[in-house]
């Protein structure tokens, strides 16, 4: 019975189902932004500035920062001041201005922990960014990113100084990079919501960083998961140090407070919750289950009728949460967790179709004796 609800406790990179053909990123957004971030800044100093030396020692302070972790991040920022570059950007300006005190933030943490977990992936994502960014593309392409019809880019086309200045050209043929139709279609989102000058083709719109919301998208074979901005190697192993005891308790608490404020994953929050309720404090586990239910939620069309994977973290979520709020008597809420749980389930695998099976005994326990359900919960998690 204990192996046929391990799924309580395993995340979606235990599943050999591999969803995300892209480059692995690190599994927070901290360390995301701060890829795509200097990412973009590399950009700007190739391609608008040509300080190739400079572009070269930021290569190796990230790399630097990944290996050595904590004791690198105040480097880091000392190195940013050290050129004028950043401020002729306002974007990539802002965004860091954005970044630096919460990187700060993440000296609080254990070192192992930011240096394994945090900033894991984060030069390979920062690469694979920069090539992205610098890809070259034509003006059909330039068109779609910045949402013009040909029509329209061709009389924009022939206007002075509109337009960037296209980086090559290919005989008669303009090339320009996605960075380049990335920061113009700033620019148009920047004139569109403040009415800026007519003749300003420069002042980028800011925007919201770190906004990465979960989504929900169907699998080959018809299960729906969630494409959580998280990492297929990292978050086991986060599982493991989080909830097997690798940290003490009191720092699981303090990455707790930290996590809370600065992770959207709903998997590393359902991991947090797990090592909680292990740990006795089922009030902190209720915040962060409740917090990664919330975030699925958003994701979930009113009208879903969809099944998971009985190892998805959604359903691990539900049953968790059904648990503490029996604990606290609220015995219809976990009743109707319970049930959507059930709903929600793969029931065409045979894996599945045991899965249900304990749920609806589960479900048969706290419906006929809810006072036997916490023991029913405890002897199969």
């Amino acid at each position: 019975m204990v192996d046929e609800m391990s799924f309580l406790f395993r995340s979606d990179g235990d599943s050999e189902v591999k969803h995300d053909k892209q480059p692995e990123k690190p599994p927070y957004s901290i360390a995301r932004d701060l890829a795509e971030c200097l990412a973009a800044y590399k950009h700007f100093i190739t391609f608008e500035i040509e300080d190739y030396e400079f572009a070269f020692q930021l290569d190796q302070t990230v790399m630097e920062v990944e290996r050595e972790g904590v004791d690198a991040i105040l480097p880091l920022i000392e190195f940013m001041k050290s050129k004028w570059y950043i401020e002729e950007d306002n974007y990539i300006e802002r965004w860091w201005r954005f970044l630096v005190p919460r990187l700060k933030k993440l000296r609080d943490l254990p070192k192992d922990f930011v240096k394994i977990q945090i900033l894991f992936g984060l030069y390979r994502h920062y690469s694979s960014e920069f090539l992205r960014i610098q890809k070259p593309i034509g003006s059909s392409e330039f068109a779609d990113i910045v949402g013009w019809k040909g029509n329209k880019f061709r009389a924009y086309a022939k206007k002075k100084g509109v337009l960037p200045k296209p980086y090559a050209k290919l005989k008669s043929t303009p090339l320009w990079n996605v960075g380049q139709a990335e920061s113009f279609k700033r620019v148009l989102l920047h004139r569109e919501l403040t009415g800026g000058k007519r003749r300003d083709w420069n002042t980028q719109h800011l925007g919201k960083f770190a906004d990465r919301n979960v989504k929900l998208e169907k699998r080959e074979d018809g299960l729906y998961y969630f494409c959580a901005p998280n990492s297929g190697e990292s978050v086991p192993s986060f599982f493991e140090g989080v909830l097997f005891e690798s940290f003490p308790i009191d720092e699981v608490k303090k990455m707790g407070d930290l996590l809370f404020q600065m992770s959207n994953e709903p998997i590393i929050l359902e991991a947090m919750g797990c090592s909680f309720i292990k740990n006795g404090d089922l009030v902190l586990a209720k915040k962060y289950f409740e917090k990664a239910l919330s975030i699925y939620s958003k994701a979930i069309p009113e009208d879903f009728t969809g099944h998971f994977d009985s190892i998805d973290s959604y359903i691990g979520t539900l049953v968790q949460l059904a648990y503490l709020y029996v604990k606290e008597d609220r015995v219809e809420k976990a009743k109707s967790l319970l049930q959507l749980a059930i709903e929600r389930t793969n029931i065409n695998d045979q894996s599945d179709e045991q899965f249900d099976i304990i749920i609806r005994d589960g479900l048969s326990v706290l419906r006929n004796s809810p006072e036997k359900f916490t023991k029913w919960f405890e002897e199969n998690q």
